[in-house]
């Protein structure tokens, strides 16, 4: 209802159409009474060019005269203004997009923090230290707990939890990337790879931990809002899948 009332606005009030002039009947050119001599031919082709912008000219004319030709316009230059503030606001969120991906994609967060990346301040430093460090520090506590078998129903209790907070979420939370920062994008992208590790038949989780380990990584790809990241899941669900059934059939 608002973007209607904005388009509405737009046309209304800021779009501007100057009235063209009117139709104005002209003769076009003249041919003299009387000449004792024929016309040459390049007089002939300037007549007939003359002749043709004559025509164009009142056609124009003409055809800016109706109203019905002024509200054409003028939608068409609101459609302009539209096309043209979608298409840069798109572009620009996808240069963002890119360079936040550069940032935290190949090199990593360790090779950000030893000063590879854009410059940070120093609470920035800090909080990302922090942030990565005690991501590093939980997925050893569960690796560790599923490798004992001494902590696995609390490795389960601690991603059922994150599970629930996921669902508990507003819709697409995580889809727009450029809004958000460069440690939630660094830590996003490690909990992805772990969670994607975790919910394989080869990870030293329990049955119980691979499966909510899948449906967190589920609910973080819906969130995210993008056919990839659903596709990735897909892809691990179904690798996951077949390994477990080439392992049954081999034992």
């Amino acid at each position: 209802m608002m973007a209607s009332d904005g388009v509405l606005y737009m046309v209304v009030q800021e779009v501007v159409v100057v009235a063209g002039p009117g139709c104005v009947m002209h003769g076009g050119p003249q041919l003299p009474d009387y000449e004792p001599e024929p016309p040459s031919p390049a007089d002939q082709l300037n007549h007939v060019n003359a002749l043709l912008a004559s025509q164009a000219a009142l056609a124009r004319s003409t055809a800016a005269q109706p109203r019905f030709s002024a509200l054409l316009h003028k939608r068409l230059i609101v459609l302009q203004r539209i096309y043209h503030a979608l298409s840069r606001s798109f572009h620009q969120g996808s240069r963002e997009r890119d360079r936040a991906l550069m940032g935290t994609g190949e090199r990593g967060p360790s090779a950000e923090l030893q000063g590879m990346g854009p410059a940070l301040s120093a609470n920035e430093a800090l909080v990302e230290l922090g942030v990565q460090t005690g991501l590093s520090l939980l997925f050893s506590i569960l690796r560790l707990g599923w490798v004992n078998n001494s902590g696995a129903s609390l490795c389960s209790e601690v991603l059922g939890t994150a599970v629930a907070v996921v669902q508990a979420l507003p819709p697409l939370s995580l889809a727009v990337e450029s809004k958000l920062p460069r440690v939630g994008l660094a830590s996003l992208a490690q909990l992805t790879t772990f969670l994607g590790d975790t919910a394989k038949p080869s990870s030293p989780a329990d049955r119980t931990g691979r499966k909510l380990s899948a449906e967190l990584l589920l609910g973080l790809s819906l969130q995210r809002g993008s056919l990839r990241y659903l596709l990735e899941w897909v892809h691990m669900a179904l690798t996951a899948a077949t390994t477990a059934a080439d392992d049954s059939s081999d034992g």
